[in-house]
């Protein structure tokens, strides 16, 4: 037997899906049945009853074994047949049970007809010698046609009895389904921006940082001994100057040629390099020595990179009259020429020569571009005060 509320209902139907649709495909319908029937949406009068049907026919067709027997139901007899489930029991056995029922009610019935009841007394249509037709007088409830018997009716009533008391209520079915939660709603538009603030003022400046420590001071420079030479001088015939370097050679510049050399030697610079040698170049143009340019030669390579400064001290007033004609130096002016060492790596001995461009030399008490051939060779000091070199970092 099936639940009473199986017949008459097609499941798939109310799930609107085919018969042969997986669990998948019923349980997705099922959502969307579920959904569309929630009271947030669907406010017709007979939600809850669509809501109910929907609930049943999902339960039945979720379980395998409840959906088998339904399908069971609905198929009729070809699909009892085909499916072959284990209670099932063939159409014939069914029919034979009813024929052999139908006989026995028969049986029954012609055995209580010929049964003789002390109370009842037999009917005149009985007796021998009655008319065979019945005049009794029909009631609506004894067949007035193919009856001849007037104890029909108490026979029925003995066979069918007297209704007996109302059955016992059946067991509770089982609690619905728990509809699923609803989806959670999209997200709200986002609000305007804000109005931009104000500009805020301006910070205080800041502390001034502390000013940097003084570099360290170069290693002095050596001296060369300059020593003027008259007329007549043994070394020079026309006068010259006598040069002495720290290591106490002797070198002679003499009046008279053109790019002669005033004077060479060796000094000490103790930075990069023990001893170097230093020669004052000069050309003799419009009747004097004028400078050309200072040399240093002989240099190391640790030298390379590093700067070197000569210091040419013009002589004093009371030394006296003053040479060169130019105006861009005077008595006891400091001629300072410097550079910047660069030397090729692959060689030992090395060469700079200062006084070639005019932005080698400035002259210290004014402050501007000295050209060094514009001093004449006579307006320098003579003596240890005369030049002096210093190479450092």
């Amino acid at each position: 037997m099936i639940p009473k509320n199986w017949e008459d209902r097609d499941f798939y139907k109310e799930l609107k899906v085919d018969k042969t649709a997986s669990f998948s495909v019923i349980r997705a319908a099922y959502r969307e049945l579920i959904k569309s029937l929630h009271p947030d949406i669907n406010q017709s009068q007979n939600q809850n009853d669509e809501l109910l049907r929907v609930n049943e026919a999902f339960t039945v067709l979720a379980d395998p074994n409840k959906r088998a027997l339904y399908d069971q139901y609905v198929g009729g007899p070809e699909q009892i047949f085909v499916n072959q489930p284990l209670m099932a029991k063939p159409r014939a056995s069914v029919n034979s049970k009813l024929l052999s029922r139908s006989l026995l009610f028969i049986v029954l019935a012609l055995l209580v007809r010929n049964i003789n009841y002390p109370a009842i007394v037999p009917a005149t249509a009985d007796i021998p010698g009655q008319n065979s037709s019945s005049t009794q007088s029909n009631s609506g409830s004894t067949p007035t046609t193919g009856v001849s018997d007037p104890n029909f009716n108490q026979t029925l009533v003995l066979m069918a009895g007297p209704q007996g008391a109302p059955g016992v209520a059946g067991v509770s079915g089982k609690d619905g389904f728990v509809g699923i939660n609803g989806y959670q709603g999209s997200d709200g538009i986002a609000g305007a921006p804000g109005a931009t603030g104000a500009t805020g003022a301006a910070g205080a400046a800041g502390v001034a940082g502390a000013a940097g420590a003084a570099g360290v001071a170069g290693a002095a420079g050596a001296g060369v001994v300059i020593v003027s030479l008259a007329v007549d001088d043994a070394n020079c015939a026309l006068g010259g100057t006598k040069f002495i370097s720290t290591t106490g050679t002797v070198s002679y510049a003499c009046n008279g040629g053109s790019g002669a050399s005033l004077g060479s030697g060796f000094v000490r610079v103790g930075s990069c390099d023990k001893v170097v040698k230093l020669t004052l170049q000069s050309n003799y143009t419009g009747g004097d020595f004028m400078m050309a340019s200072v040399t240093l030669s002989e240099l190391s390579s640790d030298c390379n990179e590093q700067t070197v400064s000569i210091y040419l001290n013009v002589k004093a007033a009371r030394a006296g009259e003053k040479f060169g004609s130019a105006t861009t130096y005077t008595y006891e002016d400091v001629i300072k020429c410097t550079k910047v060492l660069d030397f090729l790596t692959d060689s030992e001995i090395h060469i700079v020569r200062l006084g070639l461009d005019l932005n080698d030399c400035t002259n210290q008490n004014t402050g501007v571009n000295f050209a060094l051939g514009d001093m004449s060779a006579r307006d320098m000091k003579d003596g240890a005060e005369a030049i002096a070199i210093q190479i450092s970092g």
